[in-house]
This record gives structure tokens, C-alpha cells and sequence, in this order.
């Protein structure tokens, strides 16, 4: 996990220098860097003899710059007839640092001269925009639907990057990491409706000593060891890649499964 972590800190330290800009720093909110989404970079495109450290560098790093790009642009508000300076000031900064981070990534892409990897990110770019409309006009009909589209708006890049490099091994695991972290996310609205968590249950008996928050528990549990299963598949650097998502999972994955068990 050392040279893991080494490595991300690097990445993160190099991608800061990158997008410093005093200006937009000290009107808006620093970007935050996805470590999740840079460890997982880091194993689709592995150090080899074949790729070059700084193309390599350079591939994850511009990744990075269009998930920052992306994550800003989302924090744009719509623009209300009766918003103040400083709200109309923010809006417009975070377009052009949106803006600012997507230069980024084209003029060091042009650099080692990767234009069909520039058109990938584009196409990918397009198609999180058209699910990010998708969940903004709430087209979903379901529980299950939702969380589907928040898992491809987090994933669709990182996949595109899978193709480009022939490293489609990985993609269900992270995808599974990206399920399990989506719906930690939304744990106040499941723990609050009943439907929904009962539709998810895998209980073959109910049980009645089973609290909202036990269910849960209990299906983060079960998609943990569904993630588990598939790293323990991979054919390389499984124990690492397994450390460190266990290092990441939150609490309520793990439990004591015997009230589940009981009947």
C-alpha cells in the first residue's frame, strides 16, 4: 500500500501545481482530487517498458484535470433574476475555472502529441453530460434507476480509459466500488424509506428484529463481498488493489451478520 500511497500523494501534488490559480483559489473553493478515481488510473495504466513514466504521468494526470473540469462545472448554479454580485461573481468563476482546467488537459495532451486519446475523453465528456441531464430532469423511474445513473456519471471516464489502454479486467470491480460508495452516499434517504430497502434485501427469511439501519448494513455488507470476490479474480496486483478499497470503506460495511442470519 506504501508505493500506492506515494504514488497518489505525487499525482496530487503535481496536479496542484498544475491547476494553481491564485485568483479563482481565493473566490471559489479548491478543487477536490478523487483519490479513489486516481488509484484506480493508476492501476488501468500501469508502469511497463512500453509506455514512457512521463506519457504515463501524462495520461493519468489529464484524466485527472478532465474529472476536475467536469466536478467544477457541476457546482455551477443556475442563474436567479435575483442573485447578488457575489453569487453571480462565484457562477461565472467556476465556469472559467471549468474552462480553465479542460485547457489544461487538451494543451498537455497536445504535448506528446495523444490527439486520438484527447477524442476519447471528449466522447466521454459528452456522454457524463448527457447522464448528469438525465439525473438533473430526474429521468428515472426507480430507486435502482437512480443509482445506476450516479454510478455511470462516476464511471463512464475511468471505463473510457479501461478501453483506450485493454485493461477491462478491472472494470466491474471499480464499478462495484463506485456502487458501494454511491449508495453510502444516500444512506439518510434509504434508512427512511422502507421500499427501498426491502427491494434490495437478499434475506431469504425476514426478520423482525432486523431496524432500518441493520438492512442497511446489511446490504453494504453483501456488495462488499461481492467486490471482494471479483478483486480476489484479478490476475495481478489484487492484494494491493484489495487494501486499499478496504482501507477506503466506510464503517457500515462492516458488521456482525448473525441477527441477519437468524430467523
Amino acid at each position: 500500500m506504501s508505493n500506492s500511497v506515494n504514488e497518489i500523494l505525487r499525482f496530487k501534488k503535481t496536479i496542484e501545481e498544475k491547476i494553481e490559480y491564485d485568483f479563482l483559489w481565493k473566490n471559489i473553493q479548491k478543487p477536490v482530487i478523487d483519490e479513489d478515481k486516481l488509484f484506480i488510473l493508476s492501476k488501468l495504466i500501469p508502469v511497463n517498458l512500453a509506455l514512457p513514466h512521463v506519457k504515463r504521468d501524462a495520461y493519468i494526470i489529464t484524466t485527472m484535470l478532465v474529472q476536475i473540469a467536469l466536478d467544477t462545472h457541476e457546482l455551477v448554479n443556475e442563474n436567479k433574476a435575483d442573485e447578488s454580485t457575489e453569487e453571480n461573481l462565484a457562477r461565472q468563476l467556476h465556469v472559467l475555472a471549468g474552462d480553465y482546467y479542460s485547457g489544461l488537459y487538451y494543451y498537455l495532451l497536445s504535448q506528446i502529441d495523444e490527439f486520438e486519446f484527447i477524442h476519447k475523453l471528449a466522447s466521454a465528456i459528452k456522454a457524463i453530460n448527457e447522464l448528469k441531464m438525465k439525473l438533473y430532469y430526474e429521468e428515472f423511474t426507480s430507486f435502482n434507476e437512480y443509482i445506476d445513473l450516479k454510478v455511470r456519471i462516476h464511471t463512464t471516464l475511468l471505463k473510457t480509459v479501461a478501453a483506450y489502454f485493454n485493461h477491462n479486467e478491472f472494470v466491474d470491480n471499480f464499478t462495484q466500488w463506485f456502487y458501494i460508495s454511491t449508495l453510502q452516499e444516500e444512506k439518510e434517504r434509504m434508512l427512511t424509506d422502507e421500499i427501498v430497502l426491502n427491494s434490495m434485501l437478499d434475506v431469504k427469511r425476514s426478520n423482525v428484529y432486523m431496524n432500518n439501519e441493520d438492512r442497511f448494513r446489511y446490504i453494504l455488507h453483501k456488495e462488499w463481498l461481492v467486490l471482494q470476490h471479483g478483486i480476489n479474480q484479478l490476475p495481478h496486483s489484487s492484494g494491493e488493489i484489495y487494501a486499499y478499497f478496504d482501507s477506503r470503506r466506510d464503517d457500515d460495511v462492516v458488521m456482525n451478520t448473525s441477527n441477519v442470519e437468524e430467523g
